[in-house]
């Protein structure tokens, strides 16, 4: 009797499952997919090429200094860094973690997003029925993924579970405008946008919902991950439209050259947006994950030392070129040297107040080492020493067993 439960049991446990197979049709299907996706902006590109160059453009190159080829050739490269941030980073999931159903769903998410959105397909008109059948079904299809990426990311579970069903609305609502836009050979209507922005919205919701009521420990690293690369690109785009009206301020002619914006403005928010694609590929590629919160420490430290040493800067050069009777030259040799000197001391301030706020397991090992210190001053017996020792290492390491060794002279 034992012998024929053992047998059913292995029998069972080695036929393939429904869900086995879908797995292993997605996971053959991908290559498929991401070679048509690359071929859709392959046949879109002499149409993309053409629609940069409008009569604005044309008539501010000669003051840029550039070709009309130059400006195409810019422009293509720096269209083509997201698109291949998100294909390089989605290889790299497919290759190493396509058998987890999360991470498979995560590759395809971001051929979508870089191959559909972020790509030369979005917006454009193409007279080629074949191309624009590929546009519009890669940008749709990237409308809803986005979305549901954050709905299930990191267990592949929806949470909440009626979420799902917002899902499936969103996604009936885009199939319907794209088979529309298909049938009329047009590019996707804007209808879908609000959709895909409302089922973004959903996810972030659910993230912080998830992160905390559902994940546990390793599953909250992942979404740390995740949010990092969002919240940076989001303060990258502010820092820029910050700068934009500064640009506006002081040389107002630069701000109206659309040749300047297309390129600079352009590129700086291309270059942001990249880091959403590669902090969802260290997220799920989690075999060793860096400590996210030293990253976020730092990057808040070197963030607000930066904003806080040109603020001083600033207002030393203006202070001292209109208030006091200096010569630029001077004024701006003497605001360098207070700014050297004042590095190092803010830095130690702003770290200390932000691991205090955001790192608060280093700030308590910090804590615990400091104490350690003053109590090593007034401890002259060894087994005092050793007491206190092993306090610091359990309060700081929380190890499962801490031990000393003593060299015997």
């Amino acid at each position: 009797m034992t012998v024929d439960v053992t047998a059913n049991v292995n029998a069972g446990s080695t036929a393939p499952t429904g869900r086995a197979r879908w797995i292993t049709v997605a996971r053959l299907a991908w290559p498929v997919v991401t070679i048509l996706a690359i071929t859709a902006n392959v046949l879109v590109l002499p149409e993309y090429t053409r629609s940069l160059l409008t009569h604005t453009i044309r008539a501010e190159l000669p003051a840029a200094h550039l070709t009309p080829a130059e400006y195409m050739t810019i422009e293509i490269c720096l269209g083509a860094v997201f698109t291949l941030v998100c294909l390089v980073v989605a290889t790299a999931i497919y290759v190493r973690a396509a058998r987890e159903p999360v991470a498979l769903f995560c590759s395809y998410t971001l051929v979508a997003l870089g191959l559909g959105i972020g790509s030369f397909l979005s917006g454009l008109t193409i007279t080629n029925p074949v191309a624009n059948a590929l546009s519009v079904t890669f940008t749709a299809a990237a409308q809803v993924m986005g979305g549901w990426f954050f709905l299930v990311f990191p267990s592949g579970k929806f949470v909440p579970r009626w979420s799902r069903w917002c899902v499936l609305a969103a996604a009936v609502g885009v199939l319907v405008v794209a088979a529309s836009d298909i049938a009329r050979v047009q590019p996707i209507s804007n209808a879908v946008q609000p959709i895909g922005v409302g089922l973004l919205l959903l996810g972030a919701g659910a993230q912080v919902y998830r992160y905390c009521r559902v994940s546990t420990l390793p599953e909250r690293q992942q979404t740390k991950w995740v949010v990092f690369g969002v919240a940076a690109c989001i303060a990258v785009f502010v820092v820029i439209e910050l700068l934009g009206l500064l640009v506006t301020l002081v040389a107002p002619s630069a701000r109206h050259s659309q040749v300047t914006g297309n390129l600079v403005v352009g590129g700086l928010f291309i270059l942001a947006i990249t880091f959403i694609p590669v902090c969802i590929g260290v997220a799920v590629l989690r075999t060793h994950l860096w400590d996210i919160g030293l990253v976020i420490s730092r990057t808040l430290t070197y963030a607000l030392v930066t904003a806080l040493l040109v603020g001083v800067y600033s207002g030393l050069v203006l202070l001292a070129t209109r208030v006091l009777p200096f010569h630029t030259a001077v004024a701006v040799a003497v605001s360098t040297l207070a700014v050297a000197a004042l590095f190092n001391p803010l830095r130690r301030r702003v770290q200390y107040a932000v691991d205090r706020r955001f790192n608060r397991a280093r700030y308590n090992a910090d804590q615990a080492v400091a104490a350690f210190a003053a109590r090593l001053q007034d401890a002259a017996d060894p087994d005092t020493v050793h007491a206190h020792l092993l306090a610091a290492v359990h309060q700081t390491l929380e190890p499962a067993h801490a031990s000393v060794w003593v060299r015997q002279q």
